[in-house]
């Protein structure tokens, strides 16, 4: 406000509007603190890059967890159909193919779409 420089402790907090949430000096001081502290900002914000990651990961698990019930009941998936899982990147056609790869006979019955 004054334009002057004053000393924090490192237990305060800074509180700016380009901030969307206040930042504890502490985690300047420490790098790995403000990396985590940083981190933390950028998914209060809804930063878009981060939740790119978090929709990837999210894919991956889905993708792993259909692979992996097929895999232990037994039903044979070729490489086409693994592919084919792999590379689908919709989260709700996931959804309904790890739901079919719970009872399904084939996994030509998880992939088939109306």
């Amino acid at each position: 406000e004054d334009r002057t420089w004053r000393r924090l402790e490192a237990g305060a907090k800074i509180e700016d509007p380009c901030l969307v949430k206040p930042l504890e000096v502490a985690a300047l001081l420490d790098a790995a603190v403000a990396d985590n502290a940083v981190a933390e900002a950028l998914v209060a914000k809804g930063n878009p890059v981060i939740l790119g990651r978090e929709a990837a990961a999210e894919t991956r698990g889905v993708t792993k967890s259909i692979l992996g019930v097929l895999e232990a009941r037994g039903v044979a998936v070729n490489e086409t159909q693994r592919q084919e899982v792999l590379r689908c990147q919709d989260l709700e056609r996931l959804g309904r193919w790890l739901r079919r790869a719970v009872v399904a006979s084939s996994a030509a019955d998880v992939l088939a779409e109306p």
